[in-house]
């Protein structure tokens, strides 16, 4: 890592040096070891690559994103740790297959006898030579390198002895071996190859051989076991001999008959005291079946007892890059089963009687992993879901449950049962991959959840969501099969709504618009920093929806467009002529219709450059905004403990954009008419130092300025045309609170913290089109397409105000816009968007799509916009309105709709009786674990209404008489 970290906490990220991993970790500058979420190992700081200080605004949300999937991810056990991407569940997982299929020059998997070989595998002829050396990087990896069940301790006098005899030097070491019932084979499969790939076909090749040659085993070992004992030991070595989930112990006749099967000495290590005892606990186990020529040159491996109760077997493997372990003689055990001098001619002893340990080529970790990834189509195959998903399922869902030990072909069995019923997803979040517990019958009718619905709503319909909170899910109704299916369930690691079905692979099954795991490479709208799924490609930005209706000859037609653009990628942007060309055709045919298409193309191409103009202006914001993080927090930090800046002024000409901070209500100077005050001529300024004043434009562009407390509109003008480039002809400025229209040429003083709003005014069309002409319309359909153009200024704002709600602490739009009432007066988002959606109307009544749980009316008397509590009356929106909803939540509504309240004065506007569309009743619980949407019964008495309804009238009474 490049330079000091000067600060203490510091946000840092680098990658996981495993060379198959590479995952991006982020972890602070005072952290020494980092566990890696994907491959769980742990790593020093110091190993890391491309270690790197992060920006804690620019890359705020690969931050979040990154702690989710940690978030997400289980401590990983000894079976998941992956190493150069296998992990030891997969390793055996794909070891059956290994016994069947070999791998031809193409890396695809095929079976042993299509390539010419016999029908399982020859462990002796494919591995047997092979020595596994472990590198000093890995040595310290849980469930990989040094085996933590107590071997360590265990054997410490014999490394000891070995140690001192490599002059101090450590040469050999134990390694982890999985305690599965299988661990001799797992530990003889590491010692040759270092992985547990090899198990099953350790165990099939070492079950033929005491089958072949029975015989010679029952000659040799007549002293030893009975005739009637060597059935078991057969059945004992058969790969899925298994009483209650653990296989039969394999002993040192299995150690023997290995040794012949690989053609190669095996050695037994015990405890020092242990090894000079007579007993089964240690020996050099030589293949004495086997001609001498063919095992001679091949090395001993070592293998040795992890404790004295002597039920664990682990390898013990030589280190990457030192000298090969030579057991000296004294430390040599005794050969075991035949004569030491028929076993001689099977050894290679050194001049000093010792025996080296490990000599033999390695295994390729490259051509392992080849191997592997075709085993793991070959698995897919066969089982019809892949192995990386079956892995996950065991990792995610069962091992925290804690449940006995299973089997990994058992866990592909409830794997494949669990997709064949949907039951698997994903969390779009934090990756978790999660088990829906209902059945496919509870989804159908006579099932009780599909019975549950028709009981409470008789005929389900496929445009509603049904939610079932007892089992965390949320169902759709398919009406061609007639059943429910989960559109959604709660994640149970990140609690969020948010998971997906997976496909076989066990990758998600995206939606439209669901952020994908790409990382975007410029900066895009969203401000998710990730790219986005939409019929099966991936895009930077989400497509901008609007529909278009065509008029041609006298008939109109709509069409729905979905326009994509913004992308890096310029072949995934949106073709104004191509979609022209394909909403035309399909409505009108190809014959006669250029002049359409010609005129289409045109409103298209305006449309499309608009958006992208509206992308380069966020990815310039993106940019800039970034590099003042540091200065902001020290401006405001000295701004609020009341120190003076003793740096320098900002010149007009140095731009700078900030961070958009939360709208706070300022007291500004005003004329007795509510008008800023703008004077005709220059006034002497009590003090000279600049002031900071943000502008920003209805197209969301923001910057801050040093200007002079007293500036006048003109200057105003010029500064917003230079730098916004908006002709001083179409500006209108706004100041204040709420913001007012700035007028003439005048002085208008400023205060640092103001802020100067520009919108743009629609510039008149050159050509006029010709009447009856086609022409294309908006989603609306009073209006033209060509008034898009004429709202560009709303939909900035509303998107503006989007930003700042999702920057601010509010739980929802409504809390966030009721602290700013001039939103809804005249030159406020909703005042203009309500003018546009259906006129400025006298009771004209309707719902903003940013607050659509609220209805509004227009009332002319006091030109606002109010918020509509029929049948209680209509309400100016102020800092006091969520109060009289809250009171009036608690009234009984019956009262008030069947005329028993009195006294109610509204704004005006007329009471409308049925509103039962509008208004949104509350909840009702049917069941245990559902919930839908009905009136609720009353459990007030009698006293508690009279009560209710007398102090609903006092209440609104003293409404009115503050509105008097």
């Amino acid at each position: 890592m490049d330079g000091e970290i000067q600060e203490n906490y510091e946000t840092l990220c680098g990658q996981c040096p495993d060379t198959e991993c590479n995952n991006t970790l982020y972890f602070f500058s005072t952290t020494t070891l980092i566990i890696c979420p994907s491959c769980g190992q742990e790593h020093p700081k110091d190993s890391l690559l491309n270690v790197s200080v992060l920006d804690k605004k620019k890359d705020l949300a690969k931050m979040v994103k990154g702690y989710l999937a940690n978030l997400g991810m289980p401590h990983k056990g000894t079976e998941f740790v992956k190493v150069n991407g296998l992990s030891n569940f997969q390793c055996k997982l794909l070891s059956p297959l290994l016994t069947l299929y070999g791998m031809d020059k193409e890396g695809r998997p095929r079976l042993l006898t299509d390539l010419g070989h016999s029908e399982i595998i020859n462990c002796g002829k494919l591995i047997g030579n092979r020595t596994f050396q472990i590198s000093s990087h890995h040595t310290n990896i849980n469930g990989y390198g040094k085996d933590q069940s107590g071997s360590l301790k265990y054997l410490e006098g014999f490394l000891d002895i070995l140690k001192e005899h490599h002059k101090g030097e450590e040469v050999l070491i134990p390694l982890h071996a999985d305690g599965d019932g299988h661990c001799l084979v797992h530990a003889v499969s590491r010692a040759l190859i270092g992985r547990e790939l090899f198990w099953h076909g350790l165990r099939k090749n070492l079950q033929n051989h005491l089958k072949a040659h029975l015989s010679d085993y029952k000659e040799l070992f007549k002293e030893f076991h009975d005739e009637d004992e060597w059935e078991s030991l057969i059945e004992e070595a058969d790969p899925f001999n298994c009483s209650g989930g653990i296989t039969g112990g394999l002993g040192n006749i299995h150690i023997f008959a290995l040794s012949n099967t690989l053609q190669r000495p095996i050695m037994l290590i015990d405890m020092p005291k242990n090894m000079q005892k007579v007993g089964d606990y240690s020996g050099l186990f030589v293949p004495v079946l086997n001609e001498p020529k063919l095992c001679l040159e091949k090395s001993p491996i070592c293998i040795a007892w992890s404790g004295a109760a002597h039920n664990h077997f682990v390898p013990l493997v030589p280190i990457e890059g030192k000298t090969l372990p030579t057991v000296p003689k004294e430390l040599i055990p005794n050969v075991w089963g035949v004569p030491q001098e028929k076993a001689n001619s099977y050894l290679e002893y050194n001049e000093d009687g010792s025996l080296t340990i490990g000599k033999g080529k390695p295994l390729k970790t490259s051509y392992l992993l080849k191997l592997a990834r075709a085993m793991e189509s070959a698995f897919q195959q066969h089982h019809e879901v892949s192995p990386s998903l079956v892995e996950d399922f065991y990792q995610y869902v069962h091992y925290p449950r804690k449940y006995f030990s299973i089997q990994p072909h058992q866990m592909t069995s409830v794997t494949k049962s669990a997709y064949a019923d949907s039951k698997i997803r994903k969390c779009l979040d934090c990756k978790a991959l999660q088990e829906v517990q209902v059945t496919p019958a509870m989804l159908k009718p006579g099932g009780c959840l599909y019975d549950l619905v028709i009981e409470c709503h008789r005929v389900p319909k496929t445009n509603k969501q049904y939610t079932f909170q007892s089992h965390k899910i949320v169902c759709n109704y398919n009406e061609a099969a007639d059943m429910l299916v989960v559109a959604n369930s709660e994640c149970s690691t990140c609690k969020r709504y948010a998971t997906r079905m997976v496909d076989r692979l066990g990758n998600i099954v995206y939606h439209n618009g669901d952020p994908t795991d790409t990382p975007t490479v410029i900066p895009t709208k969203c401000n998710c920093k990730y790219k986005h799924y939409w019929n099966g490609i991936e895009y930077d930005n989400l497509p901008e929806k609007f529909t278009m209706t065509l008029e041609w000859e006298g008939k109109s037609y709509t069409a729905d467009v979905l326009w994509f653009y913004g992308d890096s990628n310029p072949e995934l942007n949106s073709k104004p002529q191509e979609e022209a060309q394909r909403i035309v055709h399909a409505n009108f045919g190809s014959s006669g219709t250029e002049s359409l298409v010609l005129q289409l193309t045109t409103c298209l191409e305006s449309k499309d450059t608009e958006l992208n103009r509206e992308v380069a202006l966020h990815q310039e914001e993106s940019v800039d905004g970034s590099i003042l993080l540091d200065s902001i927090k020290t401006e405001s930090s000295k701004q609020a403990s009341g120190l003076d800046d003793s740096h320098p002024s900002t010149s007009l000409d140095n731009i700078k954009i900030v961070e958009k901070a939360t709208p706070v209500q300022s007291a500004f100077k005003r004329k007795s008419n509510g008008q800023p005050i703008v004077s005709d001529s220059p006034q002497s300024s009590q003090s000279k130092e600049k002031v900071n004043v943000k502008i920003s434009t209805c197209k969301g562009q923001k910057k801050t300025f040093k200007l002079q407390p007293q500036t006048t509109v003109k200057d105003l003008n010029a500064l917003v045309q230079s730098c916004f480039h908006i002709p001083e002809d179409r500006q209108i400025l706004k100041y204040g609170f709420p913001p007012q229209i700035l007028s003439g040429t005048g002085v208008i003083e400023l205060k640092s913290g103001d802020q100067i709003k520009v919108d743009e005014k629609t510039a008149e069309p050159k050509d006029k089109p010709v009447e009856h002409s086609p022409v294309a319309k908006s989603s609306s359909s009073s209006s033209s397409y060509n008034d898009i153009a004429s709202t560009t200024g709303l939909f900035a704002k509303l998107e503006q105000l989007k930003a700042e709600f999702v920057s601010s602490n509010m739980s929802t739009m409504w809390d966030y816009c009721c602290g700013m009432p001039h939103l809804f007066l005249p030159g406020g988002v909703f005042y203009q968007q309500f003018e546009i959606d259906i006129g400025l109307k006298h009771g004209g009544h309707c719902s903003f799509p940013l607050i659509p749980d609220r209805r509004f009316q227009f009332n002319e008397k006091h030109n606002r916009i109010e918020l509509c509590l029929e049948p209680v009356g209509h309400f100016p929106v102020d800092s006091d309105i969520l109060q009289v909803i809250k009171k009036f939540a608690t009234t009984n509504v019956n009262d008030l709709t069947s005329g028993k309240v009195q006294d109610i004065k509204t704004s005006g506007i007329e009471s409308t009786e049925n509103l039962s569309n509008d208004v949104q009743p509350g909840s009702s619980r049917l069941a245990p674990g559902f919930f839908t949407v009905g009136d609720q019964p009353t459990t007030l008495t009698a006293d508690e209404i009279d009560s209710q309804r007398n102090e609903l009238r006092e209440m609104v009474k003293r409404i009115n008489d503050l509105k008097k």
